[in-house]
Parts: C-alpha cells; sequence; structure tokens
C-alpha cells in the first residue's frame, strides 16, 4: 500500500462534516467557482434535429450520452454548450457526475442533472469533489424524497455546497495525480472482471461436458440424435421433460398472506439470487403467515418463468416448505433422479435456450414437456452431481475471492479521491516528480 505525507500546517475548515483543511486552501461556496447553467429548450424545438442527449440511464449504460432523434424527446430539456460538469440531483449516493463535450449538433441533458460550468478552476477536480465521499454523504444527507429509489437532492444543495478549494496549479497536481491512480485500479478491476467471466465461461462449459459426456473419457458413445447435446455414453437414455417432470405454478402475492416472518418460504425472483450463487435456496425475504395454502412437495427445480430473469441461469433447489410467486416454475421429478444432476441439466441447456423470447421472455409447459434431457443411470448420476457441486463450489469460491478483491479496490479508489480532494494527503511531491512523464488525464 502506497505511504502518504500530509500537509505540514492544518486548519479548521468550520465545516462539521468537512473537518480539517490545509492552512491554505480557501474555504468557500461551490458558486464562487462555478456557474449553475439552467437554460432549458422545449421538445417542439427539438423536432427534425439530430441531438447529443445525456440522460441517466445512457450514462449508466455507456458513460456517456448518446445520439437521439430530437423526435423521440418527449420532455423539455437542458440546452448545453459542452463545457459543463453534469452533476446529477438523482440518488446523490451514486455520485453520477460526467464531463460534457464540445459536439457538431445540439447538446441536451436530462433535468435531472445540475450542469456547473467552472470559472478559473479546473473541472477535474471539481468532478473528483463530487465523486469524494464525504460530498456525497452529505448530498445524500439532504436528499427531499422518501422513497429510496428516486431521492431527489435540492440543485442549491449541489451548486452552493461549502468545499475547501487549494490553487489552480494546486488542483491540476491532485488531478494529474488521481487520474493517474484511478486508471491504474480501474485497469485491475477490468482485469479481475474480465477474469469472472471466463472463470463463469470455464463453469458454464465444464457443466455441459459432463452431464453430456459423462465421467469416463473411454467410454462408448452414440448419437444422441439433439444437436446441441452430440454424441453421448451409450447406455444413456434421452428422455423429454415430460417423462421427467411434474410442473408446478405460482401464486401472485396479492392471493397470499405474507409477512417477513413465518415458517413456509415464499419464493421470488429475487430469493433464486442464493449467497456464492449456492444451489439451495436457504431463506427468502417474505413468508407465509398461515398454513392454509399448501406447500409445494420437496425438493423441488426453481426456474424463472418470465422476464429479464430468465436470462440469468439461475436454476436452483427448494429442500423444505415453500410456496413459488407466479413469475417462477416448479419442476418436480417424477422418477428416481438425482435432482442435484437435473439441475446441472438444465443449467447446460440454458433457460433462456428453453424459452421463447420473441417478445416477452417466458416458459410454459410447452418448453419443458419436449425438452431432451441426458439420464445415465443413478449411479452415475449421483457421482456426476457430487463430482459437479465439489467443482462448481470451488469456481464459484473463486469467483466470490475476486468479487472481494473488487469490492476492495474500489473502497480504496474512493478512498483516494476523498483523501486527495480534501488534503488529508499531500500530492504535490509526486505530481511534481512525474512532470514531462506519461500519465493518464
Amino acid at each position: 500500500m502506497e505511504k502518504f505525507k500530509q500537509y505540514k500546517k492544518y486548519k479548521d475548515s468550520g465545516i462539521e462534516w468537512l473537518g480539517k483543511v490545509p492552512s491554505h486552501w480557501d474555504i468557500n461556496r461551490m458558486d464562487a467557482y462555478t456557474k449553475y447553467y439552467k437554460k432549458s429548450i422545449e421538445r417542439e424545438a427539438l423536432r427534425g434535429k439530430t441531438v447529443f442527449y445525456y440522460s441517466i440511464p445512457a450514462i449508466e449504460e455507456t458513460g456517456d450520452g448518446v445520439v437521439e432523434e430530437g423526435s423521440n424527446i418527449d420532455s423539455n430539456k437542458l440546452l448545453l454548450k459542452g463545457e459543463e460538469l453534469l452533476v446529477s440531483k438523482l440518488n446523490p449516493r451514486k455520485g453520477r457526475i460526467i464531463p460534457t463535450k464540445e459536439k457538431e449538433m445540439p447538446i441536451i441533458c436530462s433535468s435531472e442533472f445540475v450542469p456547473l460550468v467552472p470559472r478559473n478552476c479546473s473541472r477535474e477536480f471539481i468532478r473528483y469533489i463530487y465523486q469524494s465521499e464525504l460530498v456525497k454523504q452529505k448530498l445524500s444527507s439532504a436528499v427531499q424524497s422518501a422513497t429510496n429509489s428516486h431521492q431527489r437532492v435540492n440543485p442549491r444543495d449541489i451548486s452552493k455546497i461549502y468545499f475547501a478549494f487549494p490553487s489552480k496549479s494546486e488542483q491540476d497536481n491532485i488531478v494529474k495525480y488521481l487520474n493517474s491512480k484511478t486508471s491504474q485500479i480501474d485497469s485491475l478491476i477490468n482485469k479481475k472482471q474480465n477474469l469472472i467471466e471466463k472463470l463463469q465461461e470455464y463453469k458454464q462449459s465444464l457443466i455441459t461436458h459432463t452431464v453430456t459426456k459423462g465421467l469416463d473419457p473411454n467410454v462408448k458413445m452414440k448419437d444422441s440424435g439433439v444437436e446441441w447435446i452430440g454424441e453421448v455414453p451409450e447406455h444413456w437414455e434421452i428422455l423429454k421433460g415430460k417423462y421427467l417432470l411434474d410442473i408446478y405454478n405460482g401464486y401472485p402475492p396479492e392471493e397470499l398472506s405474507l409477512s417477513a416472518n413465518g415458517q413456509v418460504k415464499y419464493i421470488q425472483v429475487d430469493d433464486l439470487n442464493t449467497e456464492n450463487d449456492e444451489l439451495v435456496i436457504k431463506d427468502s425475504k417474505l413468508k407465509l403467515k398461515n398454513k392454509k395454502t399448501e406447500a409445494l412437495d420437496h425438493p423441488i427445480i426453481l426456474i424463472p418463468k418470465r422476464g429479464a430473469a430468465i436470462f440469468t441461469n439461475k436454476v436452483k433447489i427448494l429442500v423444505d416448505k415453500g410456496l413459488i410467486d407466479s413469475n417462477i416454475m416448479g419442476l418436480k421429478p417424477k422418477k428416481n433422479c438425482n435432482i442435484h444432476y437435473l439441475v446441472y441439466m438444465i443449467k447446460a441447456r440454458k433457460v433462456d435456450d428453453i424459452a421463447d423470447t420473441s417478445t416477452i421472455p417466458q416458459i410454459n409447459n410447452k418448453h419443458i414437456n419436449p425438452l431432451p434431457l441426458t439420464i445415465p443411470p443413478i449411479e452415475e448420476q449421483n457421482k456426476i452431481a457430487e463430482y459437479l457441486d465439489e467443482k462448481v463450489d470451488n469456481i464459484n469460491n473463486c469467483i466470490l475471492n475476486i468479487k472481494v478483491a473488487i469490492q476492495k479496490l474500489k473502497e480504496y479508489r474512493q478512498s483516494l479521491i476523498t483523501h486527495a480532494v480534501t488534503g488529508k494527503i499531500d500530492v504535490r511531491d509526486w505530481a511534481d516528480a512525474k512532470e514531462g512523464e506519461d500519465n493518464v488525464c
């Protein structure tokens, strides 16, 4: 871990949440360094034009604005110049801050943003201020909406927040340092995320190979007659889902008496996201208050029945009493089959390949009944299930460890930004030493 030095002298900022700052830094309101630029444009004025549009969804998806036809804009927007820093007033804890760029077309943004134009200061330094943990916490404490998903802060709280400002040259030094360090951290995070993707691909490949080829590399094979399965061991059966699985549908929540407490689980789509991607569902957010409704015969396989969750390929097992939401399908083995093996078989086929995804993704009986499944003898199923349980568990643990490392890197990145822009660390010597060298800006 890099060692940092502090400034020689500090002073009380007079701002309780900010604390002490370097003694030569200026305490002032943000509007002393930036101008809140708010020029609205009516949607009718955008008709027939192509615009560059900064919206919350676009920034979350791409990290930037998008080219849009003006006729698709359904409300009044803010007209920009391409020199602003956009600070989102929606859910400030997420820290959505984006610098705009000049374009050869009109530039607009959603009214969910507060556009700030820097004056005699570094726009990048201002961006890092709003990305700092202290400022995000301060703005979050000032939100005016009650719901968690749509908390908004008053634009005045954004544009007139008090902070400590170093000189322009010192701002530039801090920006150079943070650009370099955050770029290094982001590169490490990307590498780890790529490793997770490769492990996920390997896990899927391992499952598919094992449930279609078995564990004996020398076994005699035969053509399964199913394109995606290919050859299978000669002594295996290929059976359709209707001969192996009974199908159960769920209950919409409004038909049941539910609470956070109770003995009978009520499984919803979110409950399929088990800890460390374990096969067995251990708990549910909601429970049945009474036992008047008959619980599912368990153990039973659960898969998402409709919507985007189908593409997550979540296939889980409920091993005790429970009911399922109407967006989940239950699959109960009819004959003597290892339920873990069947789960891996369905995972190998992939839920979204089973489903009808032409419009709203959905799975019905007509998709499960003709589904071809490879069925080895029960002893072999048990061995395959045990083998895959161990292998998949090891892969999931590797993925979990990488996710923990990514989270620590993100926390370190956040801490670095906060400490640098509040003067808790002095990076001037680092910036001077790097002068003339390549750095990410």
